[in-house]
């Protein structure tokens, strides 16, 4: 404790929401000390006062005998007044260690409340902390089983989603070469109508150029026994002319 003794009310520190025992303890017994330090030094003074005092035979003079008691009455002054500073501070003392009692009792009396209330604060708090840690357990516990079955539907699920892949794959090779064949078949069909109709028109045109020949030659057939016929009816008027101008 640094505070000194003779202080008022000192401030002790404190130890669990309460005065520290030790430091109250301290300063009691520095109290103690201080007042059987001061009855000491009274006792001393009233001695030393005693033995300064001179002796004085019965033919003193009167200035002796009142000088003697004069000295015995300061003597006297200063034993009452070492005494009735003794019994002040003495006094003073078990008032500031009552006070101090009283407040120490006080504040032993909350740090007690205080105790009991943190006692019960503590195990609500162990209760809570044990409701949680249940609580956390049987989340964990749920969350990994929901794991599991999530883990498990997702595995079930990809090796349903690879056999649906596998088929599908298959069904479209299978879609596809079916199509391809479709489309070849087509290609087919199609060149062989193309080939069919030019074989047509080919023949179309073959046969409409034979019958142009035929009606060309038909023309030139004509028009050649038209000029025969012209040319024998020119030659015949040539000749009846000819034996008209002989007749003449």
């Amino acid at each position: 404790m640094t505070e000194n003794p003779m202080a008022s009310v000192p401030i002790f520190p404190e130890r669990r929401k309460g005065y520290d025992p030790i430091a109250v303890d301290q300063y009691l017994h520095g109290l103690q000390r201080q007042l059987a330090q001061a009855q000491t030094q009274a006792a001393e003074a009233a001695q030393q006062l005693r033995a300064n005092v001179p002796t004085v035979s019965g033919d003193a003079t009167t200035e002796a005998a009142r000088t003697l008691q004069a000295a015995r009455e300061t003597a006297e002054r200063a034993l009452g007044q070492a005494r009735d500073k003794a019994k002040k501070h003495l006094t003073e003392s078990k008032r500031r260690a009552q006070l101090i009692a009283v407040e120490a009792d006080k504040r032993a009396e909350a740090a007690r409340g205080m105790t009991t209330q943190a006692k019960q604060m503590h195990s609500k708090a162990d209760e809570v902390l044990t409701t949680a840690q249940t609580k956390s357990d049987e989340i964990m516990a749920a969350a990994n089983t929901t794991a599991a079955t999530v883990n498990e539907q997702a595995t079930a699920g990809l090796e349903r989603t690879r056999v649906e892949a596998g088929e599908l794959m298959r069904n479209a090779e299978q879609m596809a070469i079916t199509e391809a064949e479709q489309v070849r078949a087509t290609a087919d069909y199609d060149a062989e109508q193309i080939r069919h109709h030019a074989r047509d028109d080919a023949k179309s045109i073959r046969d409409e150029a034979l019958a142009q020949s035929a009606k060309s030659k038909e023309a030139a057939k004509l028009a050649e026994e038209q000029l025969i016929i012209a040319a024998r009816e020119h030659a015949s008027r040539l000749v009846a002319g000819a034996e008209a101008d002989a007749d003449t």
